[in-house]
């Protein structure tokens, strides 16, 4: 579980470089959402072995993340005007991901 962060800092560092052409950012961004649900089902199923503060950030980071991924199934999410709904708040996630994955690359 140690490495998710390097992953997931990478990606998450890819991404954001490339949001300086906010078209290659929108489209590695699906990437790095990609592996963020891998990684999320890989901590779900250690969530035991996580610490208290840890466990509620993560159940706060699943619950929007459960959200979204049901509207983009139901393709209902996303105005391609509001560039909170397609690039703020997906981001703002993996960065809440990212810091989860931290504390558990630091978690004794």
């Amino acid at each position: 579980m140690k490495k998710l962060f390097k992953i997931n800092f990478i990606l998450a560092g890819i991404t954001t470089i490339l949001y300086t052409t906010i078209y290659l950012g929108l489209l590695f961004s699906i990437i790095l959402g990609f592996a963020q649900v891998i990684m999320s089902l890989f901590i779900l199923y250690n969530f035991k072995s996580l610490t208290q503060v840890t466990k509620a950030l993560f159940i706060l980071y699943l619950i929007p993340t459960a959200v979204v991924l049901t509207l983009i199934i139901l393709d209902s999410y996303g105005n391609l005007d509001s560039l909170v709904e397609i690039i703020a708040f997906p981001m703002t996630l993996a960065f809440l991901h990212l810091y989860i994955t931290y504390r558990i690359k630091n978690q004794k």
